[in-house]
């Protein structure tokens, strides 16, 4: 068992809506996701967007991530090991919901020079993704991020962006309100929160837990290379995946009981297919 959020941690993600968790990964765990980040690179520039089970979504149009492999979970060994990493998922265990739980969407974003991701989200939008709520000693999070540094970002490599408190807010930013101008698809601009932004920094192997509650986003890139990271959504055990990819029957067969029950926390319901193939002979004949 890993480490167990405490009074001083339940504090601060309550007042600020995130955690910093420093060497949540081992390095050689890292180097294991960076090289089979460079294979699904190979891979995507060579025109490919499925690469197994993994999805390779290209931005080149975009001035938000430049590639997104979704469904990262199914790239292998070193992303079923982050299941539930012992790191922090007795954090998502107290932040989510102690009754089960559900990765409902796994990405890996890459940002490169000029991309950024616009910021989103604020304790004002009231539905269950952005919910936060604390009552008799539980955090009941609709959802909880995991953002894993695969390499290291620091300033200008297009760092997350939080503003901290944001998720409690329960008014508008009235900056949005008038700047939107009927647009439902505006969002905030870094430079619209700027007295109020925190950068957050991390190195390779660091995470950073948020509630998806508060407003964040990433800054503009503005050195060469690119950002690498990992993104683990967590919710309650009775959500479905945001995209509608489903985890495949090879990988859940691999999986110890525990990572399954995060994976797969409901079996399908479904006839036998014999079964069904009887009930349409009688239905036709």
């Amino acid at each position: 068992m890993g480490p167990v959020p405490d009074k001083w941690d339940d504090y601060r993600f309550d007042l600020e809506g995130f955690l910093i968790l420093e060497n949540a990964v081992q390095p050689e765990l890292i180097g294991e996701i960076n090289q089979t980040i460079e294979n699904w690179l190979a891979l995507s520039d060579a025109g490919e967007e499925w690469l197994g089970n993994v999805h390779a979504v290209r931005n080149e149009n975009s001035a938000s991530h430049s590639v997104s492999f979704r469904n990262a979970i199914e790239g292998g060994a070193c992303f079923e090991a982050l299941i539930d990493n012992p790191n922090w998922i007795e954090y998502v265990k107290r932040y989510v919901d102690n009754h089960g739980l559900h990765i409902w969407m796994n990405f890996l974003p890459i940002i490169r020079k000029g991309h950024h991701v616009r910021l989103h989200s604020g304790g004002h939008n009231k539905m269950y993704r952005t919910s936060f709520q604390y009552h008799d000693d539980n955090f009941f999070c609709g959802n909880l991020n995991i953002l894993l540094a695969v390499n290291d970002i620091g300033p200008g490599d297009g760092s997350t962006l939080v503003v901290p408190g944001s998720h409690k807010s329960n008014i508008p930013n009235p900056l949005v309100h008038e700047k939107k101008k009927g647009r439902k698809d505006y969002v905030l601009e870094p430079g619209d929160m700027a007295p109020y932004l925190k950068e957050v920094h991390l190195k390779a192997g660091d995470a950073v837990l948020f509630t998806d509650a508060l407003i964040h986003g990433a800054s503009v890139r503005t050195n060469e290379g690119e950002r690498r990271a990992l993104i683990y959504r967590y919710s309650s055990f009775w959500t479905r995946d945001r995209f509608g990819y489903e985890y495949s029957d090879e990988l859940v067969a691999r999986l110890t009981p525990e990572r399954k029950k995060i994976i797969r926390p409901i079996e399908r319901s479904e006839p036998p297919v014999a079964q069904m193939d009887q009930d349409l002979v009688s239905a036709t004949s």
